[in-house]
């Protein structure tokens, strides 16, 4: 996903639950299919993989909007797990956000764009996740133009992440660098 689009859902995220221009609230909603958690107890228990730092690949399966970003292998990533869900990075380099373990369904009215992320698998080292954006318009969009593809278009990619190491105390960024407490 390029940086351009990575600010628009960044905005879109921040958004969720503020009035947009029309004074209707945004507000995500869980979505139908993905993998589910029916087990208790801490991260790692029932099959849910642990917070940790995992090895992460992309794949763009399709992008109408403009170049997803590099497949294949991106620097190591930290997944933060909990019983409700886990957060992981949008993309390569875009922003961060939760995700129940049955998924998250999150639209812009305004802006006619919604973000799709689907659980597709975990098990207790790995991770699969299928992103979908989808624009369905940009007429009314209340966003700098530059933040915004030039027309109705979509994008799906998969994160797929495997345990590497686990933090079972949690993570920390020292000077940039993220490591297990």
């Amino acid at each position: 996903m390029n940086k351009r689009r990575q600010w628009v859902f960044v905005s879109i995220l921040l958004t969720l639950g503020a009035a947009g221009c029309s004074g209707e609230a945004a507000t995500p909603t869980s979505s139908t299919g993905g993998a589910s958690f029916s087990g208790g107890g801490e991260a790692g228990a029932s099959g849910v993989p642990p917070t940790g730092i995992y090895k992460e690949t992309l794949t763009a399966k399709a992008d109408d909007c403009s170049q997803a970003g590099a497949n294949g292998a991106t620097p190591d990533a930290v997944v933060e797990t909990t019983e409700a869900g886990f957060n992981i990075r949008l993309g390569s380099d875009g922003p961060r956000q939760d995700v129940p373990w049955q998924g998250f369904s999150a639209g812009l009215a305004h802006c006619d764009a919604t973000l799709n992320i689907d659980v597709t698998s975990f098990s207790p080292t790995t991770l699969d996740v299928d992103i979908t954006e989808i624009w369905n318009s940009t007429d009314a969009c209340d966003l700098p133009a530059t933040s915004i593809p030039a027309g109705p278009c979509s994008s799906e990619w998969l994160q797929h992440f495997e345990l590497e190491t686990a933090c079972p105390a949690g993570t920390e960024t020292v000077s940039g660098v993220t490591r297990c407490r």
